[in-house]
C-alpha cells in the first residue's frame, strides 16, 4: 500500500452574500440586477464574469490563503491488480472543496467556463442517465469520443431527450456545453485520470457494482455472465459500497425493484475515465467511471445475490 499527500493552496476570501444568496466561497460574484430582478446577462464584480440570471456573491478585497490535501492510497493485491485506490480531502475554510477545486482545474486546462464545468460535476452526484438533459448529453458525448456505444436504455433515453419529451430539459444556459465542449471535457478527465492511476505501477483494476432490479439476476454466485455497458458507469473499488446499492441502502432504485445482486469486473486501467479528483466519481463511494466496452458488453463475476 502506497499514500501520497497533494496539498492545493487557493487565495480567496469567504465569499459574502447578496440579496439573499450566500455567494461561492472564494469566488467574486456577479451584482444583482436590481429589486425584484435575478441579475444581469452576467454582470460581473472586479473582473468575474457572473452568473447570469443568477444573484452574485460579492468577494472582500485580499481574502485569506486556505490549503486543501488530498490525500491518495493506492492498495494493490498479490497478483498486481488494483483493489483499492481512495483519496481524501482535509479541507480548512472550503465548500464542497473537491467539486470546486476539479471544476476549477478541468476549466483552466480546457478553456470551458467554469459554471458549466462544476454543474456537470454537481449533475453526477444526482444522476448519471434517467431523464436528466446534462447526463444523457455527456453519455452520449463520451460514446462519440471513445468509441463506445450506448447501451439500450441510455439510446432510448437519448431520444426522448432529443424528441423533446422530458420536459422543458435544461433552461438556464449558463450550464450547458456545446458537443465540441463536452467532449474536450470528458477527454480531459480520462488524460488527467491515466496519468493519475499511472503512480500506482498497475494495468489492472478489481472493481465492483451493486445493481437493484425488478428481475434476478441470470445465474448463480460464482458464475461469469454478460452484461450490457453504458457510454461510462459508476463502479466501486469498495465491495461493501457496493452492497449498499444491491440492498437498495441508498434509496435511489426505481420502486418495484426487488433483487439486487453484486457484480466484480476486472478491467485495464485504460477503460477508467475519471476518479473523484479528476472528474466525474464521489470520494465516498470509492468511485471509479468506467468507459464502456467496445462491443457493449462486459463479462462480469456474481459474487452475491439478495432479494426481499
Amino acid at each position: 500500500m502506497a499514500s501520497v499527500k497533494i496539498k492545493v493552496t487557493r487565495k480567496k476570501g469567504p465569499g459574502s452574500g447578496h440579496w439573499g444568496h450566500k455567494g461561492r466561497p472564494g469566488f467574486v460574484g456577479g451584482s444583482k440586477g436590481g429589486p425584484g430582478s435575478n441579475g444581469g446577462p452576467g454582470s460581473g464584480h472586479h473582473g468575474h464574469a457572473g452568473i447570469p440570471g443568477h444573484y452574485g456573491g460579492s468577494a472582500p478585497s485580499g481574502g485569506s490563503a486556505s490549503t486543501i490535501i488530498q490525500t491518495q492510497t493506492y492498495d494493490v493485491d498479490e497478483d498486481g491488480i488494483l483493489k483499492g485506490y481512495t483519496e481524501g480531502w482535509e479541507r480548512q475554510g472550503v465548500s464542497n472543496a473537491r467539486v470546486n477545486v476539479v471544476a476549477k482545474q478541468l476549466a483552466a486546462s480546457t478553456g470551458i467556463a467554469e459554471y458549466p464545468v462544476y454543474s456537470a460535476l454537481g449533475m453526477w452526484s444526482a444522476t448519471s442517465n434517467d431523464n436528466e438533459p446534462i447526463a444523457l448529453a455527456l453519455q452520449e458525448a463520451v460514446s462519440e469520443e471513445f468509441g463506445v456505444p450506448t447501451s439500450k436504455f441510455q439510446a432510448r433515453a437519448i431520444q426522448r431527450w432529443k424528441n423533446g419529451k422530458l420536459g422543458k430539459g435544461v433552461l438556464d444556459h449558463t450550464r450547458r456545453m456545446t458537443r465540441e465542449e463536452e467532449r474536450k471535457l470528458v477527454r480531459q478527465m480520462y488524460e488527467d485520470t491515466q496519468e493519475k492511476l499511472k503512480a500506482a505501477g498497475v494495468e489492472h483494476i478489481r472493481l465492483y457494482r451493486g445493481i437493484r432490479n425488478t428481475k434476478p439476476a441470470t445465474g448463480n454466485v460464482g458464475d461469469n455472465i454478460s452484461l450490457e455497458s453504458n457510454a461510462m458507469q459508476s463502479w466501486s473499488s469498495n465491495r461493501d459500497m457496493a452492497a449498499k446499492f444491491s440492498r437498495n441502502d441508498y434509496k435511489t432504485a426505481r420502486s418495484g425493484t426487488q433483487s439486487g445482486y453484486v457484480i466484480e469486473i476486472v478491467v485495464p486501467i485504460s477503460r477508467i475515465l475519471s476518479i473523484p479528483s479528476t472528474g466525474f466519481g464521489m470520494t465516498f463511494q470509492d468511485e471509479f467511471v468506467l468507459l464502456g466496452s467496445k462491443t457493449g458488453y462486459d463479462d462480469v463475476k456474481l459474487i452475491d445475490i439478495s432479494r426481499e
